[in-house]
């Protein structure tokens, strides 16, 4: 295990002497999500909501994603099981 923290904190001490900050752009704070509104993850294989999206759809089994292009927004409606393209949710607890 000593040996594992070792290579670790020479791979650290490598990295911080070669990185170079030039090139990179500090991200304004406004860009990150805040705690109580609601955010959205967005993978290949899933779409991750946060706690303030699930508090409103808690007791939602299905739903449909529905995106407007005009507006460039993306909405979730609580559906039953057998409407088209319903897609089984993990918000209940």
């Amino acid at each position: 295990m000593a040996d594992y923290i070792d290579e670790y904190d020479e791979r650290a001490l490598e990295i911080e002497r070669e990185f170079n900050y030039d090139g990179y752009q500090i991200v304004r704070r406004e860009m990150f999500a805040h705690l109580r509104e609601p955010a959205v993850t967005i993978r290949n294989d899933s779409i991750t909501f946060n706690t303030a999206c699930i508090e409103g759809l808690e007791d939602t089994v299905y739903i449909q994603v529905m995106v407007s292009d005009d507006q460039h927004r993306m909405a979730i409606k609580k559906c039953n099981e057998n409407d088209k393209d319903a897609i089984r949710s993990a918000f209940r607890s």
